[in-house]
């Protein structure tokens, strides 16, 4: 009923507009199931604090100007989803929070009943966080995302995804900081791991592909320099010191050694399979990961 409507919203405030003659009255009813209780002005147009319940169960309490929802205000779905902030020209426009049943809460900018501007979104189910800016509904802008379990990714993003540049942080002690596109690892970008071990190179689908280089902190191993195919060593491989000398080269054939190229202080060219047990127990002595 109006009267339960009306000691649900009684406090939520709100600022009445500046008017030199309104009008209240107990109740209107306009259509079946459409009801106006509220303030009018002289030319019987809603105009100051006025509850409004459409036909489809809709409920609107707050101010209008001259017919028009203007100020502050809150709008109710049957279901329980609401809006309540700013109005302007009947539209949810300036600050605002929008509350959708299930799914999340936003609170931030509007524009013409669009999240547009700075604004933060709370996910009800998933428990995610996303601060930063939206325009048409949509982050686009500068951003930041809080998975429920710790993880954190702050930069570009364009059409709600990660786009551009920008840093993600997983718990477990990476980090990644260069490119992304469509809502993935794409192009240039360096990953560090806890271990100290860091990869810094090109990438494609999320994964090692093209030329990067492997390497641990300086001071502490070596450096693999070469190219990658679908997250592995595919290709002309070195591997060189932290001095930049080179120690030696491989052939390599999606993550395994084909082919010994070159191997410092040995003038013997090794290419039978015996090698490659030898040769990755090498590379493992000098503190690498290859795959």
């Amino acid at each position: 009923t109006i009267t339960e409507v009306i000691q649900q919203l009684q406090n939520f405030d709100l600022t009445t507009p500046s008017n030199t003659r309104k009008y209240t009255i107990d109740c209107v009813r306009i259509n079946e199931n459409e009801f106006y209780k509220g303030q009018w002005n002289i030319h019987c147009q809603k105009h100051g604090i006025g509850i409004y319940i459409y036909p489809n169960g809709v409920v609107y309490y707050g101010n209008y100007i001259n017919d028009t929802q203007e100020g502050k205000g809150i709008l109710i779905q049957p279901d329980g989803s609401y809006y309540k902030g700013n109005f302007m020209n009947g539209l949810a426009n300036g600050e605002g929070t929008l509350y959708v049943k299930n799914e999340y809460t936003y609170t931030g900018e509007w524009k013409d009943n669009a999240k547009t501007g700075r604004g933060c979104e709370q996910y009800h189910i998933t428990g995610d966080v996303y601060e930063g800016e939206f325009v048409n509904n949509e982050k686009e802008g500068k951003g930041k995302y809080t998975y429920k379990d710790g993880t954190v990714y702050e930069g570009g993003f364009a059409n709600s995804r990660y786009d551009g540049r920008g840093k993600m942080t997983w718990t477990d002690g990476r980090k990644y900081i260069g490119e992304f596109r469509k809502g993935r690892i794409e192009g240039k970008g360096k990953m560090l791991f806890k271990t100290g071990l860091k990869y810094e190179g090109e990438y494609e689908n999320g994964i090692k592909n093209g030329y990067g280089v492997l390497s641990l902190e300086k001071g502490k191993g070596a450096s693999v320099k070469g190219f990658w195919k679908n997250n592995k060593l595919h290709g002309k491989v070195s591997i060189v010191s932290d001095e930049n000398v080179l120690l030696c080269e491989f052939l390599y054939r999606f993550g395994k050694v084909i082919n010994i190229i070159y191997q410092k202080d040995s003038p013997n060219i090794i290419t039978n399979e015996e090698t490659n047990s030898e040769l990755t127990q090498k590379i493992m002595n000098i503190g690498l990961i290859l795959e």
